[in-house]
């Protein structure tokens, strides 16, 4: 019998928390801290890995949706439109018709290729965009931002640490659009 994820973190949990952590020497604090995290880290994983395929494809297709806004409302000098020119050929080739990819690789693998298409897009903004479109990307970007900073919050929730995470909604709500 191959075990469950589930099962295979939850033993990962009793492992540390059971074995390894009572093994650690009472004057080793970071080790014991660590040892904590690694606990808290395996938790958050347990309630995160069945939706992290549906996160990340959400997201990506957040990042889709701004890097075709991007390239449509490009203009000025010659930097400018082939950083806009490149970033719609990594659309194109990476992304047709918008489409996210259905692995969690090809996910991770396009969002680093845009994200580098749009980093290359906003540097050459800085040299010879028009003011219009200097303006409106870094609006789009800035929605686009704290859209997904809000996301991350959600996301992130459970660790414990968002001082506002009581009005956050729930994961599967943030994922359907009904946070």
């Amino acid at each position: 019998m191959t075990p469950s994820i589930e099962l295979r973190i939850q033993t990962m949990m009793k492992a540390m928390t059971e074995v390894i952590l009572p093994a650690i020497e009472s004057g080793n604090d970071l080790a014991r801290e660590q040892g904590q995290l690694m606990i808290a880290h395996l938790g958050l994983l347990a309630r995160h890995w069945d939706k992290a395929l549906a996160y990340d494809t959400l997201c990506l297709g957040e990042l889709i949706r701004l890097a075709k806004r991007l390239c449509d409302e490009a203009s000025g000098g010659p930097r400018t439109t082939a950083a806009a020119a490149a970033l719609r050929e990594l659309l194109h080739s990476h992304a047709p018709d918008g489409a996210v990819p259905a692995t969690q690789a090809r996910i991770n693998e396009v969002r680093v290729a845009l994200a580098a298409g749009i980093d290359h897009l906003v540097r050459a903004t800085e040299v010879d965009s028009s003011a219009a479109f200097h303006a409106g990307s870094a609006k789009a970007i800035l929605d686009h931002a704290a859209l997904q900073a809000w996301r991350d919050r959600v996301w992130f929730a459970d660790a414990g640490m968002d001082p506002e995470r009581a009005g956050l909604p729930s994961i599967e709500a943030m994922l359907t659009g009904a946070g």
